[in-house]
């Protein structure tokens, strides 16, 4: 199974994160519906982990803006005009660990507007509504990941960033189940996808390359995911069937377990997670 070997690291005290400094930022000044996603292996908790952004206080030229906040809790913002904020917060995020690999998402639905929140590529909670419009302002901050333009160092991640990818669409529940395990792969409405694997170019097509500002990257500390969309391993036992997998981190190269996992035999569905032993595979050695 394909992993990626590297992941974007800031481990520091200071700001280190990744992002756009052109002002081209092709596709990225999203007005309407969108799905940012991303993983996240956060080094601390009980702190801002901001994910993804194109937002700047200075001059109110604030849009779009995920994050993690300091109660553990996933967290979406936006701005219709550049100053006013319109919030979005869920649930403390279930499990949350340090050393951990978490896939993170929310989704805004600017037609209502609301926020639906995922958590390894399952909503996590009800959407939650916002009031005000639905409209996010095109500023001129620059696109980043890991902080947000002039953020201080207390808004940056702690840990590693991988698979990054931004949406201009509302994706459906099944479009970001089956993503979340997929390297970020170009089409179907994405505006910016990193891969993150020692490389910082962009696989959307929009040429929005990004540039290292302090974080680095890192080998080993990475989650396995099958590329493609609707790629999967078929494994005989008896009965065939396809299924998605990563790797956890703390065992690449050992053991692989479920996070997802999805059976069809005759129409009848079954759904992890849960190790292998689980049900009753047994445990491959990634090559």
């Amino acid at each position: 199974m394909p992993t990626s070997s590297h992941s974007l690291f800031s481990g520091g005290a200071g700001v280190e994160d990744a992002g756009i400094t052109n002002a081209g930022q092709t596709g990225l000044g999203i007005t309407g519906s969108m799905t940012p996603q991303q993983w996240l292996r956060p080094s601390a908790i009980g702190r801002i982990h901001t994910l993804q952004s194109k937002w700047l206080v200075a001059g109110n030229q604030r849009s779009y803006k995920l994050s993690v906040n300091a109660a553990n809790q996933l967290q979406y913002e936006y701005s219709d005009d550049g100053t006013a904020l319109r919030l979005a917060t869920s649930a403390a995020i279930t499990g949350w660990a340090i050393s951990k690999w978490f896939g993170l998402g929310a989704k805004l639905i600017a037609a209502t507007p609301e926020v639906q929140f995922y958590l390894n590529g399952s909503p996590f909670g009800a959407p939650v509504a916002i009031a005000g419009p639905g409209t996010i302002f095109d500023g001129t901050a620059d696109y980043r990941i890991g902080n947000f333009h002039g953020g201080a160092a207390a808004d940056n991640f702690r840990g590693h960033i991988d698979a990054v990818k931004i949406y201009d669409d509302e994706r459906t529940d099944d479009e970001v189940r089956f993503e979340y395990l997929e390297a970020p792969i170009a089409g179907s409405n994405i505006q910016g996808g990193y891969v993150l694997d020692d490389v910082l170019t962009d696989i959307s097509g929009n040429g929005n390359t990004i540039v290292l500002s302090g974080a680095s990257f890192v080998e080993g500390e990475v989650h396995g995911y099958i590329p493609g969309r609707g790629s999967g391993m078929v494994l005989d036992i008896g009965l065939s069937f396809t299924f998605r997998m990563r790797a956890d981190d703390a065992t690449l190269g050992r053991e692989v377990y479920w996070d997802s996992l999805i059976i069809d035999v005759l129409g009848d569905d079954y759904t992890g997670p849960g190790p292998l032993a689980d049900v009753a595979v047994t445990k491959r050695t990634l090559e």
